[in-house]
């Protein structure tokens, strides 16, 4: 009998801590040619080729950068985090259907937008958002000591309240709308923005769509002389550690580690090259070092590869180890292939007929 999918959760594996390199790359502009692009959306076939489940004790934690599709687990059967790193579980496009979901533990619980259905025009939608907000900050369903939410197109009543507002809702949650927070001790910086771009010129949810939503992202991106968490002169993140979030405001205090964004990556309609995307533009503007966060496009559930922002590119690399993923061994470094974005979007299918996808998880090494 299959596990159903609010059962299990997919595994993006770890993303190894970034060095610093000795001497700056000079800068390059990424041809249309390059074979950087999205991965398949292998979603779409998801009900028709699952990706397989993993079984019970088999463990394994490998890079992120060598992945193509998610590892499938049972929650209860989820390895446990690498050493010294930062768990994150990230869902969106939850619709209010939040309290069918089964969410694994970690320590940062990202919800990348969409909390309404839309169309509310018999619901009480004050209701259910307390509802969302009691679910979300329910320290025994979720016992995550850190918690970030953005909104999405569909949440027209987020849209509608002020950001203080908003923010004393989901309190203890951090609510970000074009926001900086960093999780310390770890150092690790989130930057987060309802932004999208509509699917359809009838769809009547437009939340956070329009021009003034778009805005360029007017702040330095990578600062040169910024470690990424990790290195000898940031704080290295112990299990033993308790991890708290501080709202940094519109102007982040230093480089974007992780973006999380409502919009999502597709195959491009009417572009030549992935680059041209609208959030391509925007993931290298905020320049983020390690994953774009997103939903939005429930098709485009899984992962996708995004030219790697060119700052990042030309300062940092990848710290591997000789003989596996994990072990003890010399650290060296590689090239960085490619900006992971993990679209976590929980629905699947058409209208009315949506079924529930797993959560997401992806460790990153600070």
């Amino acid at each position: 009998m299959p596990v159903a999918a609010a059962a299990l959760c997919e595994y993006y594996g770890y993303l190894p801590r970034l060095v610093r390199r000795t001497a700056r790359l000079p800068p390059t502009r990424i041809s249309a040619a390059s074979p950087i692009a999205p991965t398949p959306l292998h979603s779409s076939l998801y009900d028709a080729n699952p990706p397989p489940t993993m079984q019970s004790g088999e463990v394994e934690h490998p890079s992120t950068y060598s992945l193509r599709n998610a590892l499938v687990y049972n929650i209860a059967e989820l390895p446990p985090k690498p050493v010294s790193s930062l768990r994150l579980v990230i869902i969106s496009d939850t619709h209010e259907r939040h309290r069918e979901m089964n969410v694994p533990n970690g320590d940062v619980l990202v919800h990348c937008g969409d909390i309404q259905e839309g169309l509310n025009f018999v619901r009480d939608v004050k209701a259910m958002l307390a509802d969302f907000a009691a679910w979300f900050t329910d320290s025994t369903l979720h016992p995550h000591p850190v918690k970030l939410i953005i909104a999405g197109n569909h949440d027209k009543a987020i849209a509608a309240m002020s950001t203080e507002e908003v923010r004393r809702l989901f309190a203890p949650a951090v609510y970000l709308c074009d926001d900086s927070v960093v999780v310390e001790p770890s150092g690790v910086r989130f930057y987060g923005s309802p932004r999208s771009i509509s699917n359809s010129c009838w769809s009547p949810n437009t939340a956070y769509q329009d021009k003034k939503a778009w805005k360029p992202f007017m702040f330095a991106s990578v600062r040169e002389n910024d470690d990424p968490p990790g290195l000898s002169t940031a704080p290295r993140c112990s299990s033993e550690q308790h991890l708290c979030a501080r709202l940094e405001g519109a102007t982040p205090g230093g480089s974007v580690d992780v973006l999380i964004v409502h919009q999502s990556p597709d195959i491009p309609r009417g572009c030549h090259s992935v680059e041209e995307q609208p959030i391509c533009t925007y993931a290298h503007q905020v320049a983020p070092r390690r994953v774009v966060l997103c939903g939005h496009l429930h098709g485009a559930h899984g992962m996708h590869w995004l030219p790697v922002p060119e700052v990042v590119r030309e300062l940092f690399c990848v710290e591997t180890r000789d003989g596996g993923s994990q072990p003890e061994g010399v650290a060296r470094s590689e090239e960085i292939p490619f900006l992971p974005c993990i679209n976590a979007a929980m629905m699947m299918g058409r209208f009315g007929q949506n079924v529930l996808l797993p959560s997401s998880v992806v460790d990153l090494e600070v």
